[in-house]
């Protein structure tokens, strides 16, 4: 009778213990649509809420299951794998790719029919664990490596990184181990046991540590977000003038030593668009005008508003004629793309000037030289396209401007 209540003690011990890790991950689903619910633009929190929640089913199924003194795991383990491919949706959505949704429905069908196949037509609770646990492993690494951060990237992107592939890595001992110690003892004696007890603990852990990471990444993006929201150019969405030429100047100490050209360039006629269209008008032409720029232009590049319809372009680590064609490739895209009704009006042209910043140029020498050159260009015609000459020793000791070349 004693070791009964000394039994049943152990049990309700370990069930309460275990309950913290569905209960942990519950509350980060919350946090996670309390996230996304303030603008409710970012879908990849509502798709990390729906993991955590999904990773928190499971473990309390398989709880419950254990409780219940089941051996199948199905649900659990089915569950488990939704959760993980719900991550890598998250994660892709979160980096701006979508997600393979057809390698990964097949994928999780796949596992989840021979999940069932080794549950109830051929019991063999070795291949269950190894498939499932490898799986997930896989699957973590597979997802650790394709969100492998750069050198310099932030602390946020390191941890996300390190967690992930620490959790996918744990599943191969744990596997091992399962296999090894757990198939040596009854299912009921196992569920119960002292080893099944600090799996759960495990899961918890390394779950609640991806979790961590993830919220303090989305965090970060957060930060990021309102930040580069207020360097915006309300019209446009691209950077601001006093954004550009700070991010400017520090992108450029970053390339000491490599060439880099600065674009500035004039939409040709608009005052014509605006006396034609009215103002409002103009103005929907130059926020969609904004939008063409930044999705035909690299996001290692940055542009910006000057001032009215002139625009801005860093191109780091560029030579001038790469930048030269990579302004010829824009122009073409601006004659393609239908900003205005009006036929009469005629396609949309621009009037670039472009140069090489020197290897000691500050950017405000750069600034000025494109503007002469954008004058140049001007005066040459609409549609034109002029390149500066490179500095003299003279004009890098002062703000002087340079010649320019058409290109």
């Amino acid at each position: 009778m004693r070791e009964m209540v000394l039994l049943m003690d152990r049990q309700i011990t370990n069930f309460t213990f275990s309950l913290a890790g569905p209960a942990t991950l519950s509350a980060f689903a919350v946090i996670f649509l309390v996230l996304y619910f303030q603008n409710r633009q970012h879908i990849h929190l509502l798709i990390f809420a729906a993991t955590a929640g999904t990773f928190s089913l499971g473990m309390l199924t398989q709880i419950i299951d254990a409780l219940n003194e089941t051996e199948t795991g199905l649900p659990a383990n089915i569950l488990y794998v939704i959760a993980g491919f719900l991550f890598c949706a998250g994660l892709a959505k979160r980096i701006g790719r979508q997600p393979p949704y057809r390698v990964m429905i097949p994928v999780v069908i796949i596992l989840a029919l021979q999940t069932w196949f080794f549950t109830y037509v051929n019991p063999n609770q070795l291949a269950r664990i190894y498939l499932l646990n490898f799986s997930a492993g896989l699957i973590l690494i597979i997802t650790a490596l394709t969100a492998m951060p750069a050198r310099h990237a932030v602390f946020t992107e390191k941890l996300l990184f390190w967690s992930l592939l620490l959790f996918g890595l744990h599943f191969f001992p744990r596997t091992i181990l399962t296999a090894g110690f757990g198939l040596q003892m009854e299912p009921d004696d196992f569920m119960i046991s002292s080893y099944w007890f600090t799996l759960q603990l495990c899961l918890a852990a390394f779950g609640s540590a991806v979790a961590i990471a993830v919220l303090c990444a989305c965090i970060y993006d957060t930060v990021n977000y309102m930040t580069d929201d207020r360097d915006r150019d309300r019209l446009t969405r691209v950077l601001s003038r006093r954004a550009f030429h700070q991010q400017s100047e520090e992108m450029l100490k970053q390339s000491t030593g490599l060439p880099s050209c600065l674009a500035i360039f004039d939409i040709d006629n608009f005052r014509r668009f605006n006396q034609r269209q009215g103002y409002e008008e103009g103005d929907r032409i130059l926020a969609d005008f904004g939008y063409v720029l930044a999705r035909n232009i690299r996001r290692a590049n940055l542009t910006g508003r000057f001032d009215g319809e002139e625009f801005l372009i860093l191109l780091p680590r560029t030579k001038l004629a790469i930048g030269i064609d990579t302004l010829k490739a824009f122009k073409a895209t601006l004659r393609d793309h239908n900003f205005c009704s009006d036929d009469d009006l005629g396609a949309m042209t621009i009037s670039v000037g472009i140069v090489e910043i020197g290897v000691d140029e500050t950017y405000t020498q750069a600034l000025m030289r494109a503007q002469q050159a954008l004058k140049s260009a001007e005066a040459t015609g609409p549609d034109s396209l002029l390149a500066g000459t490179a500095p003299t020793a003279e004009q890098k000791e002062s703000p002087a401007l340079s010649g320019a070349f058409q290109a």
